[in-house]
């Protein structure tokens, strides 16, 4: 699973990076990632990649079904498509979380040639933004701060 799909686009992966890692530490106690694209493709191959790496994963359609069925527990991080199709948008996601005072690392991934700068002062939930095609490796090595020591790691 060293490369991932997405029509004629390559996600390649990389070399695990220490220094994301320590930059990217957060306290979560949550042992899981939620994967949210609308993109069938994209959203199983990354389910099937965070798997393969020991990394407990629920993956959603839209932000609609991530409301829908996460019930109370939230995850370590949520990885989260910039553009959703349909239902909610991902910053209407991001905006109802924090509203309801579910402060979740976010890391936006992305089709867009430029993510808008703003991004970052708007939600500072916001922990990373990866243009697609993007590093897998850099994708699990910021995932996995957000899991060590959450018990996020499947047995």
């Amino acid at each position: 699973l060293s490369e991932i799909h997405r029509g004629g686009t390559r996600l390649l992966s990389g070399a695990y990076n220490a220094s994301i890692c320590r930059l990217l530490m957060t306290t979560s106690s949550a042992g899981w990632v939620a994967v949210i694209d609308d993109d069938d493709a994209v959203r199983r191959s990354l389910a099937r990649f965070f798997q393969a790496q020991g990394i407990v994963v629920e993956a959603y359609g839209s932000a609609d079904e991530y409301v829908e069925r996460r019930g109370g527990d939230l995850p370590a991080c949520i990885v989260l498509d910039v553009q959703l199709l349909k239902g909610m948008s991902s910053f209407d996601l991001v905006d109802r979380l924090d509203v309801e005072g579910k402060r979740v690392p976010v890391i936006f991934i992305t089709g867009l040639d430029e993510v808008p700068p703003d991004l970052c002062v708007r939600y500072p939930e916001l922990r990373a933004s990866l243009r697609k095609p993007f590093d897998v490796g850099s994708l699990i090595a910021r995932v996995r701060c957000h899991l060590q020591g959450s018990g996020g790691m499947a047995p």
